[in-house]
């Protein structure tokens, strides 16, 4: 406790209050999205509450990169907006465009803001509560499988006819906004801890298939934790301070890998495994590890084994769509969706038919190649650089592969290397390929939380 109010000092009321919803956005986003809606909200009222009490507009902690890759962020979503007039649903593009507000009102809440009292200590405080709200839902994970597998039935009941009849009326209640949004602070808890063991069937219970969550966003968090942690770790291993401290990061470091395989996310495998080479690469190129590195490696063989013992259908299902791909032939209905998402781009490929405006087009495609999936469930792309191309076309295209290449040039670019945002980077643009992640609140708010926050690493005296 009293290093958390350490976080505090020399802070005014207002920056108190903002870096106060900054730790509530990284504990809440990964639980649930729509407790990060609102705590992005007060973030945003913060902000402005702040911008009239210091009598001051602008963000002194920002370089000009960082400021650059921030004002892309709304360029994106101003491609969008626009993007409403040539869309043949605008009805369905304005929803779309109201979705993506967090991607105008964060980077605007970062740019407008003074940020100058956040230090790289806070920021490590935003890292290490990502990972314990990560590796606490684990653990949970772990104790639900157990009961389940012990006393099914009797929690089955209890959760369906109890538990969840309660959560649901409380929820149904047609109640003002102010109570509502307070009644998000205490349902969440209760509901999460319902869809913890609602509706589970019984057979999933002994192959350990118990994570609620949507597998590719959940990676996505995971693979985020684990190369901020990594960060942290290099940069604080050899200091006193934490001879100790330093070994409990690396366990959790295990923990979250182990979190990934269990998530059954064949995207967060792939991410994952190259995670681990640049920071095996890093450790050998840069920090010259040699002898760490071996160990690691060793410790990973090991680690591979046992996790196909656990969890062997995800390395088959890998597997085999390296051997398709590798054979030419369909491995994953993902294939299919990609070509023709590409294919249908091609009518528009400048400015692309705006947003929610390629669903016939892209339904043509998928008759010509007879994707039943994608025209009897109305699928989209499954991949967020073909689905930017068909809504934005080759302009926002370029306008998003800026937002991801910049960093890291800039990383390189500085007089310290940014290992966080490098990893970060790399781990955000894997799992894009794999899921139309921007399309999510719950990938979306994700995103540009932890853009913004990476943004940080950009600005000179981050250490001070």
């Amino acid at each position: 406790m009293k290093k958390l109010r350490h976080l505090f000092d020399g802070m005014n009321w207002y920056d108190a209050v903002e870096y106060a919803t900054l730790m509530m956005m990284a504990v809440s986003v990964p639980i649930s999205w729509r407790l990060g809606v609102w705590c992005m909200i007060l973030f945003c009222i913060g902000s402005t509450v702040k911008i009239v009490a210091s009598h001051h507009i602008g963000n002194r902690r920002l370089s000009v990169p960082s400021r650059i890759c921030l004002w892309g962020m709304v360029l994106f979503y101003l491609l969008h907006l626009v993007s409403i007039s040539y869309s043949s649903n605008p009805v369905e593009a304005w929803s779309t465009v109201g979705q993506m507000l967090p991607m105008l009102l964060l980077p605007l809440a970062f740019l407008l803001s003074d940020k100058a009292y956040l230090q790289q200590r806070h920021v490590d405080a935003l890292t290490f509560l990502l990972a314990a709200t990560l590796s606490l839902r684990f653990v949970l994970m772990l104790v639900r499988y157990a009961l389940l597998s012990l006393y099914g039935d009797a929690l089955d009941m209890f959760i369906n006819e109890g538990l969840s009849s309660l959560v649901h009326t409380m929820t149904d209640c047609d109640i003002p906004l102010v109570v509502s949004f307070l009644g998000n602070f205490v349902l969440v808890p209760l509901r999460l801890a319902v869809g913890l063991f609602r509706d589970t069937p019984m057979e999933q219970y002994s192959s350990c298939s118990f994570c609620v969550m949507h597998h590719n966003y959940l990676s996505l968090y995971i693979l985020t934790a684990i190369s901020l942690l990594y960060g942290t770790l290099v940069r604080f291993w050899s200091r006193k301070s934490w001879h100790r401290l330093r070994w409990y990061v690396v366990a959790d470091i295990v923990l979250l890998a182990a979190y990934v395989i269990r998530s059954d996310s064949r995207s967060g495998l792939v991410a994952l495994l190259l995670l681990f080479i640049a920071c095996l690469s890093h450790l050998a190129l840069v920090r010259k590890q040699w002898r760490v590195v071996a160990m690691i490696v060793s410790v990973a063989i090991v680690g591979v084994g046992v996790s196909y013992l656990i969890s062997p259908d995800l390395y088959k299902r890998a597997a085999t769509m390296v051997k398709h791909l590798s054979q030419g032939e369909e491995g994953d209905v993902r294939q299919t969706l990609w070509v023709c998402g590409i294919e249908a781009s091609m009518e528009k490929p400048l400015f692309g038919f705006g947003c929610d405006g390629y669903q016939e087009q892209l339904t043509e495609r998928f008759h010509a190649y007879d994707c039943a999936d994608g025209y009897q469930k109305k699928l989209n792309t499954h991949n967020q650089y073909i689905e930017t191309l068909l809504t934005l076309g080759f302009v926002g295209l370029l306008v998003l592969l800026t937002l991801i290449v910049l960093p890291i040039v800039l990383s390189f670019r500085n007089r310290y290397f940014r290992l966080p945002i490098v990893l970060f980077t790399l781990v955000y643009a894997v799992c894009l390929m794999f899921e139309v992640t921007l399309a999510r609140q719950m990938g979306l708010l994700f995103l540009c939380f932890w853009y913004c926050v990476m943004m940080l690493y950009l600005c000179p005296r981050i250490d001070r």
